[in-house]
């Protein structure tokens, strides 16, 4: 904090993560009383706390007031310089129709977000986009096809508007009230449908059958497949990078027990916060779509606009590397160390899809690359399919001839920009 405030110069103020002064008492040990826990923080210059330890600053007898007077006014600094305390800015925050444009206008961004960062990673034989004509051939299975809370993300105040028994216009808690977040099987309307998993842990097979005798009905199976908090979480970390509880074998059960009937077309559709692994069956089906963590009551919806071709729909690219579940075992998960991590220092041949990977409904060409006497470069952008789409052009950088006591990175991205072009147009 030091560093931060007196040698940075930082204006704002310092905050604790939630319950981290508490556990200065409950868990470190470090002290034996609440009003000890916020004399060490508040001393260290922590001027919020996320939590309820801060009471005990009224019994502190080594905390004087101006110390306490001086992380007040580093908290309040930033609310009175957004106008919050004058009477035109409140007016924007004190009433419900105020708030509710407000809102709208924050969920509409978040929409157009959801559109531009979902990933393609596979489509084998043009099987996305859906026709629309197809509705009633499809079938849903897995157990992310029918979740709420995992389509939003799992740290988030509850998105669902006031209701009768939930007043406020923001009516869930922490992690409280998805209710109004429609899963992928309200949205997608399937004429067929299966968990294939009791739940997204599970490991019983128990459901596998009656998904089986979903997809033998359909002519395109979607599997909705991944994992919010089940497996991960602030204290916890992945033991390996395989899908929770049957999804794998799900999968594959699926596939061989229907693959007979060569008109039909097998998609997955991952949320997952996290790079779980996919090569267990990424070979057997013809299309993977990563949607992450749409994070908007609208989730469901952006997903099926994506399998179906909306224009609204503009893929991005991969933001980290997709390992094969053996990558694991190449890492040791104490070692802090760049070494065989990422694309930048690893270059094995665990890689089910690689950082910055991304295909589109469309085909894009770049060429024509020219490079001025001030280092910028130009780029031409052809979109050669019959589809508008956007490209991301990405600029990376490779060491060549350079001698350093450190390990270099094999490859380093250090620009890139989205270009949207219409069909048949070069930007």
């Amino acid at each position: 904090s030091s560093l931060a405030k007196d040698d940075w110069g930082m204006p704002g103020f310092i905050e604790s993560d939630c319950d981290a002064v508490g556990d200065l008492l409950d868990k470190y040990h470090l002290a034996t009383t609440k009003e000890e826990a916020s004399a060490i923080a508040i001393h260290a210059r922590t001027d919020l706390d996320c939590g309820h330890t801060y009471k005990g600053l009224v019994d502190a007898e080594d905390v004087d007031d101006d110390t306490i007077r001086s992380a007040f006014h580093n908290a309040m600094r930033p609310l009175f310089l957004q106008g919050l305390f004058d009477p035109d800015t409140y007016a924007l925050y004190s009433g419900d129709d105020e708030m509710a444009a407000l809102l709208d206008d924050h969920r509409a961004l978040a929409l157009e977000s959801s559109y531009q960062s979902l990933v393609l990673l596979k489509n084998d034989h043009d099987a996305l986009p859906l026709n629309k004509d197809d509705t009633n051939d499809v079938a849903l299975i897995g157990p992310l096809g029918f979740v709420r809370e995992q389509l939003v993300g799992p740290i988030t105040i509850g998105p669902c508007a006031a209701t009768t028994e939930n007043p406020g216009l923001l009516g869930g808690g922490y992690k409280e009230d998805y209710g109004c977040v429609p899963t992928l099987n309200e949205t997608l309307q399937p004429a067929y449908w299966s968990p294939g998993a009791e739940n997204i842990t599970s490991t019983s097979d128990a459901f596998i059958d009656e998904a089986i005798a979903a997809a033998k009905k359909a002519d395109v199976v979607v599997f909705a497949l991944g994992a919010g908090l089940e497996t991960v979480d602030e204290t916890d970390d992945l033991r390996n990078l395989s899908l929770p509880g049957i999804q794998n074998d799900l999968v594959k059960r699926v596939v061989e027990a229907t693959r007979g009937n060569d008109e039909r077309r097998y998609v997955v559709v991952l949320v997952m916060g996290n790079q779980y692994a996919v090569d267990a069956f990424v070979q057997d089906v013809d299309a993977v779509l990563n949607a992450f963590i749409p994070s908007s009551t609208t989730a469901s919806k952006v997903i099926v606009d994506a399998l179906y071709g909306s224009p609204d729909v503009r893929f991005g690219k991969l933001p980290y590397t997709m390992y094969h579940d053996a990558y694991s075992a190449v890492v040791d998960i104490a070692d802090m160390s760049f070494a065989n991590r990422g694309y930048r220092y690893y270059d094995g041949d665990l890689v089910s899809f690689p950082f910055g990977f991304g295909l589109s409904y469309t085909t894009f060409h770049l060429g024509g690359a020219t490079l001025d006497e001030g280092l910028l470069l130009r780029v031409k952008v052809s979109n050669v399919g019959d589809r508008d789409g956007d490209e991301v052009v990405q600029l990376y950088l490779r060491p060549v001839d350079v001698t350093t006591g450190a390990p270099l990175p094999l490859k380093k991205l250090i620009d890139f920009d989205r270009v949207s072009v219409d069909a048949g147009a070069t930007e």
